[in-house]
């Protein structure tokens, strides 16, 4: 698969890419499924969830789409159950409600350049117990749901396949045997050469980490999406934007979390929430929500850095007001600025590790203020010659 890779002026290779995240809260985990676009979030209440390939167009900003959850394995069960949304519960067997309409999904957006990531969530109730359960569990996602080839098992989404998986552990029982888990997929992943997988996690900012931390230092990830929110109260290492709160910026420690471990080469993306009640709602605004100005002060600090990946946005339901944030974040990635204040420079295309990386479209956005634009209006943009309109 391919990646977009942009970069101020002529700066160092690094994988500039806008991500976003939805989710909710239920009872303290997260049951919202996606770190880029609103790729049919999963939520808890009445409204049905917009449909994934609806954000997967060239000019929302987004460029990975991850789909949750695989939330139900481990303690003797190998064939992780899970729910995409309200719109496809996947059982134990592999059958998938409305499996066309996902699979069409998954299609369209890899069509337009988009990686699709499958989101493996352990919950208290369930836990790893031996490197051999791991391994199969391992061997189930990748008859199930990669470029596979198999007709051994029940395949949730028929011949369409995600673009690897993710890691969003919120348990520290049964850590240790993830990394036979990430071994084995990466086997698989070698099997099929003509094809980009990623593993990529999204542990909570405070070092050291104690859900996810051991994997990442033991297993090979290619993208971390670090929450830099919700924790800065946290003890013994509170952290946070730094922007807001009294809490550090852990950013760098991050990156020296990293070194000569497995994960040395990873990508480090900056999580932030579009709105202030993407975040923990005890703090909202005052702690953890940024605007795109402040964003892009950020963006300005980090972006030099070797381990930069880019912006993952978590929001809390996809308005015209959030995925325009994606499109802020996409526009401060590539220009330093967000849309609307200086004009857009010439961007560079560089590889990045050894992903194959090509480009895709530009996005822009509104600066936020005033009455919402039309979801994919665009405020300008080098080549663009469609409607404008800017905030």
């Amino acid at each position: 698969m391919t990646d977009v890779a942009t970069t101020f002026g002529e700066e160092k290779a690094g994988l500039k890419t806008t991500l976003l995240k939805a989710w909710q809260l239920q009872s303290q985990h997260r049951h919202n499924f996606s770190r880029s676009a609103p790729a049919r979030q999963q939520n808890g209440g009445g409204t049905i969830e917009d449909n994934n390939a609806d954000y997967c167009i060239s000019i929302s900003g987004i460029n990975v789409v991850v789909l949750s959850f695989l939330y139900s394995y481990g303690n003797g069960n190998t064939n992780p159950s899970e729910t995409i949304g309200q719109s496809c519960f996947i059982s134990t067997s592999g059958e998938c409600r409305n499996r066309a309409s996902v699979a069409s999904s998954i299609s369209m957006c890899q069509a337009n350049g988009i990686k699709v990531v499958f989101l493996s969530v352990e919950h208290l109730a369930h836990t790893l117990t031996l490197n051999a359960e791991a391994q199969s569990i391992a061997n189930y996602r990748w008859e199930s749901y990669e470029n596979s080839g198999s007709t051994s098992v029940q395949r949730p989404f028929g011949t369409a396949f995600v673009n690897g998986f993710d890691f969003d552990v919120g348990v520290a029982s049964g850590q240790t045997y993830y990394p036979a888990m990430i071994t084995q997929l990466r086997t698989f992943f070698a099997e099929d050469p003509a094809n980009q997988y990623y593993i990529t996690g999204a542990p909570q900012c405070p070092l050291p980490e104690p859900n996810i931390g051991v994997i990442v230092q033991s297993a090979q990830f290619d993208y971390l999406f670090v929450q830099l929110y919700n924790n800065n109260a946290y003890a013994p290492g509170p952290c946070s934007l730094r922007l807001k709160g009294n809490a550090p910026n852990n950013y760098n420690a991050w990156v020296s979390f990293i070194t000569n471990t497995p994960s040395s080469g990873a990508q480090i993306f900056l999580g932030v929430p579009a709105a202030p009640l993407a975040a923990n709602e005890a703090h909202r605004v005052e702690f953890y929500y940024v605007t795109p100005n402040e964003l892009a002060s950020l963006v300005a600090i980090y972006r030099n850095s070797h381990a930069f990946g880019g912006v993952m946005v978590a929001f809390p339901t996809p308005t015209l007001s959030t995925t325009a944030y994606a499109q802020q974040a996409h526009t401060i990635l590539l220009t330093g600025t967000p849309c609307g204040a200086s004009g857009l420079t010439t961007t560079t295309v560089l590889p990045i590790a050894t992903h194959t990386v090509t480009p895709t479209g530009t996005a822009t956005a509104p600066v936020g203020t005033g009455t919402p634009l039309p979801q994919w209006v665009r405020c300008g943009g080098e080549g663009y010659t469609g409607s404008t309109a800017c905030a």
